[in-house]
Formats: structure tokens, C-alpha cells, sequence
């Protein structure tokens, strides 16, 4: 080169086990294996490590504070508690497991970091917990935090949901077991063992439940079908009606409400 000094150049492509001349142009049939980087100068592996494979990675984060080392990457393939988690590296969730559990007292992205939950093209489809546990605190973020600072990158891509929330189609008494929804849950994305929450229409605690089956509702035998606040049809005629909702009622009341004739009690 003349005219000016040499620049430093970095070449960077996916190399496999076959071996080919770039020049020849036969190398189509190159796997994808290994990343390597190439400089005039000199010559490195850019190394992923598996946080399950390599011991010295889990010892250093069986407890306390564990650090992803800028410069390197590590692959979260097994569950892990530890007291803080910095990642000034890049931590990548493996996607292809299920139910990883990730429990700190903070997660810090730091300057220059980068944590991948799934990507856009290939999003994480599997249960993947974060959890934040209390007792820790970071002098730039506080307490109980996945955060990042400056240039840190957080990337989470779940699995896709048409909705995320729905209306109840029939009243839910304490104690149900089944739930009737507006909208078809299969048709929402939802699936078994999936955690939804139940929003309180009242004063008290909303509350958590996992999905155990998602099946056709059930079709009422004629006659309570289109009843208010039946808990049982016993017959064509016949229904149980929840008493919570008969205070200062009669059944003539209920039934004349309801455009029918009270015959009988049992």
C-alpha cells in the first residue's frame, strides 16, 4: 500500500471442518461450526462458553457476585442462584430448554453489554423464568432490578400472543375450576401450563392460576342455560342457583325476574 500507513483490518466469517481455497470458490459446502477472526497482526477464537460445561464458570457463580467477563459469552443452559449478576459480556438463553430459572438479587447489563432472551426471527418458545430476589443493591440502579446502563443491550423475544388478555363470559364464582371466556384461548396463543392472573371486580386480592386444560366450553342442559347465577342444572327444570346472590329474595322473585313461574323448592 502506498500513500498512507497500513490500517489494521479484521476479517470475520463462519469457518467448518471442511477445508477449502477462498480462491478456488469451493467452499459451499462449508458447516457453520466456529467463528474465527482474522487480523494482519494476529489470530483468535472467539469462544462460546456453556455455563453447564465448564466448571470454573459455575464456581464462580454458586453464590455471591458473578460477572460475565467482557469479551466473552456465555451460554445459560442450566438454572442458577446467586446473590448479583453483571454481564459486561454477552449471556445468551438457550432456547432450547425448558423451565431455566435465573434467580439474582439484581440483573446488571453493563456498559457494553448484552443479554439475549430468544431474538425476533427465533424467539424463546419455552418457559424461561427471571427472578428477583431481595436483599441486593447496586449503587447505580438501586435494589431489585434487570436493568442496563449506557450502552447495555436487554433483548427478550417470547413466545407470540395474538392477545394477552380476554373478558370472562360467564361469572366465576371462589373455588371454579373452569373459567368460560370471550375469546377462543387457543386462538389467543395461550397453552397448558401457561400462569394467567384473574383480576378482582372487588375490593380483595386478584389472583394467580396455571392453565390445566383448554377444552370446548360446556353446553348447560336446557332450561338454566340462560339463567343468572345458576351453579348446577339437576334437571330440564330444575336448577341450583347460587345464594349469594338471592339476599332479600325469594325464588318467586328470581323466577319472575327471569320471566318464569316458581313451582317448587328442594
Amino acid at each position: 500500500a502506498r500513500g498512507g500507513p497500513l490500517v489494521p483490518l479484521l476479517v470475520s466469517f463462519w469457518m467448518g471442518c471442511s477445508t477449502c481455497s477462498p480462491t478456488e470458490g469451493n467452499c459451499s459446502g462449508i458447516r457453520d461450526s466456529s467463528l474465527i477472526q482474522f487480523s494482519h497482526r494476529h489470530s483468535t477464537w472467539a469462544r462460546t462458553k456453556r455455563f453447564s460445561e465448564i466448571q470454573s464458570l459455575r464456581a464462580g457463580c454458586s453464590g455471591g457476585a458473578c460477572i460475565v467477563p467482557a469479551g466473552e459469552t456465555w451460554v445459560f443452559d442450566t438454572s442458577m442462584d446467586v446473590d448479583t449478576l453483571t454481564i459486561e459480556g454477552t449471556l445468551t438463553w438457550d432456547t432450547t430448554k425448558d423451565g431455566l430459572e435465573l434467580k439474582a438479587g439484581f440483573v446488571m447489563v453493563a456498559e457494553g453489554g448484552h443479554l439475549m432472551v430468544g431474538t425476533k426471527e427465533q424467539p424463546m418458545d419455552k418457559r424461561a423464568t427471571i427472578y428477583i430476589k431481595k436483599g441486593q443493591t447496586s449503587a447505580q440502579l438501586g435494589t431489585r432490578f434487570l436493568g442496563g446502563l449506557g450502552s447495555g443491550k436487554i433483548d427478550i423475544h417470547g413466545r407470540k400472543l395474538e392477545r394477552t388478555w380476554t373478558l370472562l363470559s360467564q361469572t366465576a364464582v371462589a373455588g371454579s375450576t373452569q373459567l368460560h371466556l370471550k375469546h377462543d384461548p387457543e386462538a389467543m396463543g395461550w397453552r397448558v401450563g401457561d400462569r394467567i392472573g384473574l383480576a378482582t371486580t372487588s375490593r380483595g386480592e386478584s389472583t394467580v392460576h396455571t392453565i390445566a386444560a383448554i377444552a370446548p366450553a360446556d353446553k348447560a342442559p336446557p332450561g338454566c342455560g340462560n339463567l343468572p347465577n345458576v351453579k348446577k342444572t339437576c334437571s330440564e327444570n330444575r336448577c341450583k342457583v347460587l345464594a349469594s346472590s338471592m339476599t332479600d329474595k325469594t325464588c318467586d322473585h328470581y323466577c319472575g325476574f327471569c320471566g318464569l313461574s316458581f313451582a317448587a323448592a328442594f
